[in-house]
């Protein structure tokens, strides 16, 4: 999410400021351990911001797109990328009224 893409986020951590939660960052890997152990420490709610490598691929994942008129379009939880053939999307979301 940035300026390229037409979808920006606001500053996380400035809104768990202004409502005065509990909040930290994590910038690298090196912290992932620390910052998880510490998050999970006390009882009152905290934000967490993760910075991820701009090309880390995530997936699955639910994948938004800008429609024509700048809106945004998203796919069902369902059909996530990296999305399946349609025919196997329909296999799995076949119930079957036995089990």
């Amino acid at each position: 999410a940035d300026a390229s893409s037409g979808f920006t986020l606001p500053d996380t951590c400035a809104i768990a400021e202004a409502y005065k939660l509990r909040k930290m960052e994590i910038l690298s890997n090196d912290e992932m351990t620390a910052g998880i152990r510490e998050a999970l420490t006390g009882d009152e709610p905290i934000l967490c911001r993760i910075s991820v490598k701009r090309d880390q691929v995530i997936a699955p994942r639910v994948r938004s797109m800008k429609r024509p008129d700048g809106g945004m379009e998203t796919k069902p939880l369902e059909d996530m990328w990296p999305h399946l053939p349609a025919d196997e999307l329909a296999e799995n979301m076949r119930i079957n009224a036995d089990d």
